[in-house]
């Protein structure tokens, strides 16, 4: 259940040991920065759903749908296109039309209709992967798989106010599960394998100092996919601790200095994971999924799915169940809360759906086949993108009756971030 990023690492690694050329480090370009865009939404989006985002925890229920959805499951065009250009925000994302050697990736940034359109890094032979933008959006963090003998991965970080790429790990890290933001854009938090190749552990970066410090080093086992709360207070996370089996993840929590960590899910060494953990816009809920590691995994904590659980009084909800878990992206909640869209399906064949968190009614968004993921959305919560993994390609949705939208633009982009 890897993501294409993933599969992509896994794919250098062999190139990685074959390969001989001298290892290049993205160079800043010079190219003129577009003017400095709001965050704040551009117009008011209210949606058709009848339900408010508050949601009713009955974990052992079926919730009778109420919400009546704006689109089918065969999505038409609008007759009339929408203004893209409308919306807020810039977008961040990997660019295969490199003009280095070999094999390379560059990250991009753009207007949401792909407008002022430029490269942030000049990458001759490494790729560049999975930007995420800071809540600020004076800082853009993306992964460096540098090519060579001496290559590895590494954490790089564009400062837009310097237009400059800056190495926060020149000492390199192993497999990175999940990497996080702080709200007030000061730190970065990140699962990875320790030095001594036992586990996994969280650890946070002060991008002013470099300073690296272990968040998780009180467990020695796994501890993966952090993510922090949209107060600034928390910081959630996947783990097996507390249990016996190793096969067993769930959701937990801990104060953003490390301390304090606690359990919200009720796995008990059954056999099931919960992972993936992503925040609503409140800080009270998290959405994760969960699914068996094993064939004779224990019903009590099923089915698998998406989840939610209450941070506060830890009560789990069951909103939809997976045929099979493959996935590759955490969920993410629009920015008023009332949706979750995620990526789920079977081997490769990965859609994007969309769940209202009110009426837990949850619809397929796609209508062609392929493999979808690396959902964003926009900073109003009135849209998002995600890309068709397969053919390099950016789509976007509009959250209105008018229908969805495939965002125009050259070939070669993929793995897109919105940000501000």
């Amino acid at each position: 259940m890897a993501s294409p990023r993933f599969l992509i690492q896994t794919i250098l690694a062999i190139l990685f040991f074959s390969a001989c050329s001298t290892p290049q480090t993205p160079t800043p370009t010079e190219t003129p920065l577009p003017p400095t865009v709001t965050a704040s939404p551009t117009s008011t989006f209210t949606p058709t759903a009848t339900s408010t985002q508050t949601l009713t925890p009955t974990p052992t229920d079926t919730p009778t749908p109420t919400f009546t959805p704006t689109r089918t499951d065969t999505p038409t065009p609008a007759a009339t296109p929408f203004q893209i250009s409308e919306l807020p925000g810039r977008l961040a994302m990997v660019d295969f039309n490199c003009q280095g050697f070999g094999i390379c990736t560059d990250i991009s940034v753009a207007r949401p209709d792909l407008s002022e359109h430029y490269q942030i890094t000049n990458n001759e032979h490494a790729l560049a992967l999975s930007p995420r933008w800071a809540p600020n959006g004076l800082y853009l963090v993306y992964q460096l798989i540098v090519l060579g003998e001496d290559g590895g991965l590494e954490i790089w970080l564009y400062d837009f106010e310097k237009k400059q790429n800056i190495n926060l790990t020149p000492n390199r890290v192993e497999r990175i599960s999940g990497i996080s933001w702080s709200p007030d854009s000061r730190y970065l938090a990140f699962g990875n394998i320790g030095h001594s190749g036992e586990g996994t552990d969280i650890y946070q970066i002060d991008i002013q100092t470099k300073q690296i410090t272990n968040l998780s080093r009180d467990f020695p086992g796994r501890d993966e996919y952090p993510t922090w709360s949209p107060d600034g207070s928390l910081i959630a996370f996947a783990s097996d601790r507390g249990v016996e089996a190793e096969t067993t993840l769930n959701i937990w929590i801990m104060d953003s200095n490390g301390t304090n960590p606690r359990n919200l899910t009720s796995n008990d060494g059954d056999g099931w994971h919960d992972t993936m953990p992503a925040w609503s816009p409140d800080s009270s809920y998290l959405a994760f999924y969960r699914y068996s590691a094993r064939e004779d995994a224990a019903s009590r904590s099923g089915p698998a799915g998406l989840w939610v659980t209450d941070v506060k009084d830890t009560i789990e909800s069951f909103f939809y169940e997976f045929v099979s878990p493959e996935y590759s992206d955490p969920p993410v909640w629009s920015s008023d809360g009332l949706y979750i869209a995620f990526n789920h399906g079977v081997e490769d064949l990965v859609d994007i759906w969309l769940c209202h968190t009110g009426s837990r009614e949850t619809i397929k968004i796609n209508d062609e086949e392929g493999y979808f993921g690396e959902i964003s959305w926009s900073p109003d919560g009135r849209a998002f993108i995600y890309s068709r993994t397969n053919s390099s390609q950016i789509l976007l949705f509009i959250l209105d009756p008018a229908g969805w939208y495939q965002l125009p633009g050259p070939d070669g982009l993929n793995g897109a971030n919105w940000g501000p």
